[in-house]
């Protein structure tokens, strides 16, 4: 039985999305795994890449060539991370429709010759510039952005009685999924 302080602490606390503009800090149960994957993989693309880098046409003669490039995409990518927790869940939920269909646009232009890139049999990649881009995985964000949003705004048809109701409530998302399943397959 909860007693009446745990109780007032509880009736304080807001829901997920509600009562808070943005995140003020990242859930450390997420940020410090994230942190370790991203030094695990560091470490194994320094065990696999020294020998390789050493060798002067590949990576000019520096043995940490290819660390130090992967070290500053993990830097790109964290300020961009820093920079998007800044950005208020609502927004987020508002823009998931415009995001799943820039989602859908990607996936369909790499499809098209000349534009997409072949990478390992593979046509899931733009090039922008020396950097090519795997759109699949885009897409997969986007995707995510807009089901919780979806789920969201649609959680009471869900949790309806009716199974007409929350079987159509489900099916909606689950045929956008469809679409970018049949994209990405391609």
């Amino acid at each position: 039985m909860l007693n009446a302080a745990t109780a007032l602490n509880r009736s304080r606390l807001p829901r997920a999305g509600e009562g808070r503009n943005a995140l003020p800090f990242p859930d450390p149960w997420v940020l410090i795994p994230a942190l370790l994957l991203l030094a695990l993989g560091l470490l194994m693309v320094a065990s696999a890449s020294i020998p390789i880098a050493a060798d002067a046409g590949t990576g000019q003669g520096q043995p940490f060539h290819f660390v130090v490039r992967q070290g500053a995409f993990v830097l790109a990518g964290l300020l961009t991370a820093g920079l998007l927790f800044q950005i208020p869940v609502v927004r987020w939920r508002r823009v998931g429709p415009l995001l799943l269909l820039l989602a859908v646009g990607l996936l369909i232009l790499v499809l098209i010759p000349g534009v997409g890139r072949e990478v390992n049999g593979s046509m899931r990649w733009i090039g922008i510039g020396p950097i090519n881009i795997q759109v699949s995985e885009i897409a997969k964000l986007f995707t995510l952005i807009y089901v919780a949003g979806y789920l969201k705004r649609h959680g009471e048809e869900l949790r309806t009685a009716d199974l007409r109701t929350s079987a159509l409530a489900l099916f909606r998302p689950m045929a956008v999924l469809a679409v970018l399943a049949v994209l990405v397959a391609r």
